[in-house]
């Protein structure tokens, strides 16, 4: 037998059955021909022609995930899967795309491949699947997704110190920060402080202490900028107030601020108190009720009072009872627990707490500039120190240390603000040659001179080195009131 002229070997007897192969089939009429031959050398032939007609199939694929216009998450892993069938012949290639690259991961079906996070950015994509069955016919299926950003901002927070929060600078201030990412990871955290980065601080939850260095006076901004594993940020910050030595207060009873001053562990007015309720004329005194003064003023007028230079400068003189003065006060109390003509949170100082600050003065006095008074005791300038550089000087060979003047080491700034001294009028005041300044507390002594009790005042001059008591002061007389704070 031949098949369009060709022998077929494996045809040598009749019957036969024989079956082409679908490889030698070609479209177009086929001739096969049969011949046979009897042992008496007798032949026979026979032939047909049989039209070839291709009829396999193209074979079916389909993209079963995502969907065709599906939003996917560009910063999380999506799952492509797709499915199919050669129809005719068998499966002999499997090409997968997202845009033009091809996934080498799919060579077969069916097939599931993961793109892992953030492969792509964000942006419209055709995914393609395309087969090839082994008659080399094609199939080809596509779906068009968008990359979306989907990725939750991770979160931050200084949880301390709060925000607003003061601190001396003595103080041990720590710093905890936190973060989280819900659907990733933090990658990265950065601590400032005042715009400067801390080296040490990479991950979240930490713990850090200020340094001196980072603490000083003023404000300092702490913040937090935490970075998720794709990119994305989150920050927080808080602003914490480092005292200094100066700082302000307004009183809210009338709207005045005040210079204040830290000396050692006590936070005092660098300035006199001012709160003026009303106003009275120098012949206006008494021993019982509250009076107010303001220096060399003659009149009723608050508003006019306040408007004085002497207001200005040297605040308001108050007679013992409105000065806070109180019959049961304790020289040794600290605090005093009279608030007197001080806004809340302050009060009038006791003797004790006096003592308290100029202690702290004189410990800090070098010993070459002490000196010896007259009864053989050592004696330093604590009244120099505490003074303000306006008052006049006075010249002593025993006290050399006078001749500096007022220094105001401390800024606590005492001036010569002067006094009202009952019917005697006002004396010692500022345009004068003044010599001294006394300050009410709020004690009563009747012990220390019986025949004449009265308050207790504290006071400073320009020609002696230390601050005394005054005992038995008469309370009709108005002094000028420092305020300590509680």
């Amino acid at each position: 037998m031949t098949v369009d002229g060709k022998a077929v070997a494996d045809v040598t007897k009749v019957p036969f059955e024989y079956t082409i192969p679908a490889s030698d089939l070609k479209e177009g009429v086929m001739k096969i021909k049969l011949a046979v031959e009897d042992d008496g050398g007798n032949t026979a032939t026979d032939e047909i022609s049989v039209a070839i007609q291709d009829q396999s199939e193209a074979p079916v694929c389909k993209i079963t995930a995502p969907a065709h216009g599906d939003e996917l998450n560009a910063f999380g892993p999506f799952t492509i899967k797709g499915e199919g069938e050669a129809v005719s012949g068998e499966i002999s290639k499997v090409a997968l795309k997202i845009n033009d690259d091809v996934i080498p991961d799919v060579t077969a079906l069916p097939f599931e491949y993961t793109v892992p996070a953030a492969t792509y950015p964000v942006d419209t994509y055709v995914i393609i699947l395309e087969v090839e069955n082994s008659r080399g016919l094609v199939a080809k299926d596509m779906v068009t997704v968008t990359l979306v950003d989907k990725n939750a901002a991770p979160v931050c927070s200084i949880d301390e110190p709060a925000d607003g929060a003061s601190f001396e600078p003595t103080d041990a201030i720590v710093v905890k920060g936190t973060g989280s990412d819900e659907d990733g990871t933090i990658a990265k955290a950065v601590l400032k402080i005042n715009d400067k980065a801390v080296e040490s601080v990479a991950t979240v939850p930490f713990e850090y202490t200020l340094t001196d260095e980072q603490k000083e006076p003023g404000n300092v901004k702490i913040s937090l900028e935490v970075t998720d594993n794709y990119g994305k940020t989150a920050t927080d910050e808080v602003t914490v107030v480092i005292l200094g030595q100066f700082r302000e207060f307004t009183d809210t009873r009338d709207g005045k601020t005040y210079k204040t001053v830290k000396i050692g562990e006590q936070i005092w007015f660098a300035e006199n108190c001012a709160y003026l309720p009303q106003v009275m004329k120098p012949s206006e005194y008494s021993a019982e009720t509250p009076c107010y003064y303001v220096y060399d003023y003659d009149g009723n007028d608050v508003a006019a009072a306040k408007a004085t230079e002497n207001y200005r400068n040297e605040g308001v003189l108050y007679n013992w009872p409105a000065a806070g003065g109180n019959m049961d006060s304790k020289n040794d109390a600290i605090p005093s627990g009279i608030q007197g003509p001080c806004p809340d949170g302050w009060h009038v100082p006791s003797e004790a707490e006096w003592e308290i600050l100029y202690k702290y003065v004189r410990d800090r006095i070098p010993e070459n500039e002490s000196a010896i008074y007259w009864d053989g005791s050592t004696v330093y300038n604590v009244s120099g120190h505490l003074r303000a550089n306006v008052w006049p000087i006075k010249e002593d060979p025993d006290f050399p240390q006078l001749t500096k003047g007022g220094m105001d080491t401390y800024g606590f700034a005492i001036r010569p603000s002067g006094c009202l001294l009952g019917k005697n009028g006002f004396y010692y005041g500022p345009g004068e040659v003044g010599s001294n300044v006394s300050f009410w507390t709020p004690h009563y002594d009747g012990v220390t001179y019986p025949s004449s009790p009265g308050g207790v005042t504290t006071g400073v001059s320009n020609y002696k080195y230390e601050p005394d008591f005054g005992r038995g002061t008469s309370c009709d007389r108005a002094y000028p009131v420092r305020c300590l704070q509680n």
